[in-house]
């Protein structure tokens, strides 16, 4: 870093203070944010829309994990746009799954399940498995919002499975935690020990996963928002 500012390389500097704050965004968004407002105002320095719609989307990131859903919604829209107007297909993905997240948080069901399925309908097109495995994970959260837990289990196994697969272990504890509300959900309706018991094993198994790897569980990922 030290050697980039001496440099004077703005670009250069943006993409390595990016890469710091990307990096750390999820286990201390607190430490992400200062790293990610440089990245953006170096980005904007060189005018480079692809760089200023990555910063912008993953600062919206950092205003979700604050609780500020509108700050979140307007930083990842403003990244969207750039990314629309160049075509950047898997990017303009990314940007839709976040705004799904955003929608999830405000409670707006109908929203986040279009903007998953629009991300999913490219992430496939793409061939990204792991977010495929992200877009699924959301129209799970989605369908449990809804009522219809047989869709949500059925979405949530196969993010499991994708996340497994490609060796993704962040984001498994999320899809424990989904299938754990399931489970609570059953087990409220069917007032059976079974799957209460079932939710307590998994939710159990995600907070083992979520220490071990010293994460913290974004809004859009804890019980309450399904």
């Amino acid at each position: 870093m030290a050697a980039l500012r001496e440099l004077e390389d703005p670009w250069g500097l943006a993409w390595a203070l990016f890469t710091l704050g990307d990096a750390v965004l999820t286990r201390d968004p607190a430490e992400a944010r200062p790293l990610l407002e440089e990245s953006l105002a170096r980005y904007r320095e060189t005018g480079d829309r692809w760089g200023i719609a990555l910063a912008l989307t993953s600062l919206g990131r950092v205003a979700l994990y604050e609780g500020n859903s509108s700050a979140a919604r307007g930083l990842i829209e403003e990244g969207l746009a750039l990314r629309r107007a160049t075509g950047q297909q898997w990017f303009i993905a990314i940007s839709l799954a976040s705004l799904g997240d955003v929608a999830r948080c405000e409670g707006n069901a109908d929203e986040a399940k279009t903007l998953y399925q629009e991300s999913l309908d490219l992430f496939q097109r793409v061939g990204v498995k792991l977010d495929i495995a992200w877009s699924l994970y959301g129209l799970g959260c989605v369908a449990k919002m809804q009522g219809d837990l047989a869709l949500a289990q059925t979405l949530f196994e196969r993010s499991l499975a994708l996340e497994r697969e490609v060796g993704n272990s962040t984001h498994i504890p999320r899809c424990l935690i989904g299938l754990a509300g399931v489970a609570v959900d059953r087990a409220t309706k069917q007032r059976e020990r079974g799957p209460a018991l079932h939710a307590a094993r998994l939710l159990g198994a995600a907070e083992a996963s979520l220490v071990a790897q010293g994460l913290v569980l974004a809004p859009p990922d804890s019980m309450e928002h399904r």
